[in-house]
């Protein structure tokens, strides 16, 4: 019940906008602890960053708005994400041997 609450916080648009400025100012600040989170500051901060990157998604037109419309469509969509990041980076990059001869001289 708490994370749930917690969450519907940082999915408002103020939450956002004061996480986003944050994130671009450093002399603001979220909390007035900097060291030493609570579990209840972890779960905000969490949910800020996960709402964060569906926003900027859903700006990139990466996903469509409907995505908003159900958490579990929320959480869909970043699991997906984070699988397809893991299958690009498990995929075997191609070697590129180079193979460089020797300079020869030039005959005169």
């Amino acid at each position: 019940m708490l994370e749930n609450a917690i969450r519907k916080l940082a999915k408002t648009i103020e939450a956002q906008n004061i996480f986003c400025s944050c994130k671009e100012l450093s002399s603001l600040k979220l909390f007035d602890n900097d060291k030493d989170l609570s579990r209840i500051q972890q779960m905000y901060l969490s949910f800020l960053f996960f709402y964060y990157n569906l926003n900027v998604d859903v700006s990139l037109k990466k996903v469509s708005e409907i995505i908003f419309s159900s958490e579990i469509y929320e959480d869909a969509y970043s699991y997906y994400k984070r699988e397809k990041i893991e299958e690009s980076k498990g995929k075997k990059e191609r070697d590129i041997h180079l193979v460089f001869k020797k300079k020869q001289k030039r005959k005169k």
